[in-house]
């Protein structure tokens, strides 16, 4: 199970129903990369998912946040990047 989040409850989600594809959807500055990116980007390579990040705007602290976490769950990051 992944936390996704709180609302009255915590929201969990099996490993299956994120198989195949998450799309995160909201305004700019609304928390889509650091309150729920991150946070499911750390649990899944703690639990030793493969993950695969598209982020189109090259987000520098998305990027720490997935060099810190690969770190400490002790799996390399490839990266690629269209920005300069």
């Amino acid at each position: 199970m992944v936390l996704l989040g709180f609302g009255p409850a915590p929201l969990y989600v099996t490993l299956q129903q994120l198989r195949d594809l998450v799309y995160v959807r909201g305004a700019s500055g609304s928390g889509k990369t650091t309150r729920f990116m991150s946070m499911l980007i750390e649990q899944l390579m703690r639990l030793d998912q493969l993950v695969i990040c598209i982020d189109c705007k090259g987000d520098m602290m998305l990027y720490a946040h997935m060099h810190h976490a690969s770190r400490s769950s002790g799996r390399r990051l490839r990266f690629f990047s269209l920005m300069p």
